[in-house]
């Protein structure tokens, strides 16, 4: 996962949070990529924080969205004609 804005040129930095999704509880490999300007500071923990707080894995997360009806493509056979 990358988080926040890294322009070009600028090193990266991965790190090895622990991430979980917070309806299945399913961990999610890989850690978070973030810019080295702010890598340590307040944003960077805040980032972190929030982004804890809203994560859903991409199954959890296409299950919230056929269920509020956002998800409307040609594979979805329910809305098929």
């Amino acid at each position: 996962m990358i988080l926040g804005k890294i322009n070009r040129g600028e090193t990266r930095v991965r790190t090895s949070e622990e991430i979980t999704c917070n309806k299945c509880l399913k961990t999610v490999l890989g850690g978070i990529t973030v810019s080295d300007r702010i890598f340590g500071t307040d944003a960077h923990h805040t980032l972190v924080r929030e982004f804890k707080a809203k994560y859903l894995c991409g199954r959890c997360r296409d299950i919230e969205r056929v269920a509020k009806g956002r998800l409307a493509s040609k594979t979805n056979f329910n809305n098929a004609h």
